[in-house]
């Protein structure tokens, strides 16, 4: 009795001036969004990652300097060290 289907929940609830237009938004800008996402190929975390330039994973803030480090230090560390400085 208390079940309602999505459709049936669309037809009684209405539109409002301030719903989204869910087809305009899909459509034009999920669809345009999604294939500017996937022309490229994927990069190569290897190029990116460990770039020289690329130098401040877990840059300091709230004066924790210790967890400033390069990605190569922090594959040293291992995926455990990582973990933690995530949670943080």
């Amino acid at each position: 009795m208390g079940f309602m289907t999505q459709s049936s929940f669309l037809l009684c609830a209405g539109y409002d001036k301030n719903d989204l237009n869910m087809d305009f938004f899909v459509h034009n800008i999920i669809r345009k969004e999604l294939r500017a996402i996937t022309a490229m190929p994927t990069p190569d975390p290897s190029v990116w990652a460990f770039s020289p330039e690329n130098d401040s994973l877990f840059s300091a803030t709230d004066g924790k300097d210790t967890l400033r480090a390069t990605p190569d230090e922090w594959v040293k560390r291992g995926v455990g060290k990582m973990r933690e400085a995530l949670i943080q």
